[in-house]
Order: structure tokens, then sequence, then C-alpha cells
């Protein structure tokens, strides 16, 4: 007389199914951890004056030695935060490399602009 309650078959969906359920969790932790903080539009305002003004103008809308960033012409009009904030990565800044909450915040003020 077999006293395991289940067939193999059944033991078998159980384990794959509690594997598929760990290999999810570890995923979803993996994105919350790369995805892009909350941006604070007060503070990517002093950034983006300290940063990225004297190029892209101090409403964004370019210069001659930078492109617009808001409006028609704008790239956060075709970018999702993620692209904005890795072109923020690629460009640097200047006077320093911003941090991911930093550009975080760069990006909230300018869609607060747009």
């Amino acid at each position: 007389m077999n006293r395991w309650p289940f067939r193999y078959g059944t033991a078998l969906g159980l384990g794959i199914l509690v594997l598929l359920s760990i290999v999810t969790v570890a995923v979803l932790s993996a994105r919350a951890e790369s995805a892009l903080p909350v941006g604070y539009v007060g503070e990517g305002m002093y950034l983006y004056d300290d940063n990225c003004a004297h190029c892209h103008g101090w409403l964004g809308q370019g210069t001659e030695m930078g492109g617009p960033l808001v409006g028609p012409g704008g790239v956060t009009g075709r970018m999702d935060r993620e692209e904005l904030a890795d072109a923020i990565a690629a460009v640097g800044a200047p006077n320093h490399h911003l941090e991911r909450q930093e550009a975080a915040d760069v990006i909230a003020y300018l869609r607060d602009l747009d």
C-alpha cells in the first residue's frame, strides 16, 4: 500500500509550480530594483538648472549647444522614462554624472514643463 497521498505526476506538477513561482518572484524583484525611482519635480528643477539649462535652455526649449527637451521637437514626448534615464546617463552632465534618482528628478521636472 502506497502511503504517499499524491501520484508521481501530481507531485511533479506541484514541484514545477513551486519552481515557476520562485523564478517569477526573482524576475519581478530584479525588475523592481532596476526600475526608475519616482522623480520629484522640485529637486529636478534645481538639478536641471545646475546641469542641463546652459545647453538645453532654461525651459528645455533648446539652444545652439543642445537640442530641445520639451515641446514639439523635444525628446520627452518621444521617449519613456527609462529611455530618458538611459539618455541622461549616456550624455552625462558637465558638472557630474547624475545618479538614477537625480535623473528621475530631472525627468519629472521636464515632464512637468512639457
